[in-house]
């Protein structure tokens, strides 16, 4: 699966094939406790060195967030997101994540991991949180959900971000 060529426009992702439906919220617009809350946490994190580092993150501190978390490497050339890390309602609800490509999850749309890519980019290229909410059916159960979400990028060796924190609360359930 290509993942280049992914811009945005506006408030949505685009490739050459068109425009993708995801739009990208402001943190005003976050209404998800669990989001604010690790949004809050991310930033209490960073540092006069930037932006925290994945041993900055102490899951102990996070208890109640672990089964909405997802923790992705980040692969360069070519643009890759690799699950280290997919919380148990996050499988649940979706599809195993932990140890898996974005490009090879089998529950999830081409389009749609078009757009998680590029929200990944757009995090790992501005340096800054991405915060969204959508609504899809559950793939188990055929329920419409709501799930709000969020993408923090993570400092490796260096300043380059080799690494997200994520959420992804589905508030329907």
């Amino acid at each position: 699966m290509a993942l280049d060529g992914l811009t945005t426009l506006g408030e949505y992702y685009c490739t050459s094939g068109g425009l993708i439906s995801m739009p990208i919220l402001t943190f005003e617009q976050v209404t998800s406790v669990r989001v604010k809350r690790l949004d809050s946490y991310w930033h209490s994190k960073v540092t006069a060195e930037g932006i925290p580092t994945r041993s900055d993150i102490d899951p102990l501190e996070l208890r109640d967030l672990l089964p909405y978390l997802i923790i992705a490497d980040i692969e360069q050339h070519p643009f890759r997101v690799r699950y280290r890390l997919g919380g148990t309602k996050i499988q649940q609800y979706d599809e195993e994540l932990s140890g898996r490509y974005l490009d090879d999850l089998m529950n999830t749309p081409i389009e749609e991991k078009l757009a998680i890519a590029a929200a990944y980019r757009g995090v790992v290229e501005t340096v800054k949180p991405y915060y969204s909410t959508k609504q899809y059916p559950s793939r188990i159960t055929g329920n419409l959900l709501t799930v709000h979400g969020g993408i923090w990028p993570l400092r490796g060796a260096g300043h380059s971000v080799d690494q997200c924190l994520a959420i992804q609360d589905y508030v329907d359930l």
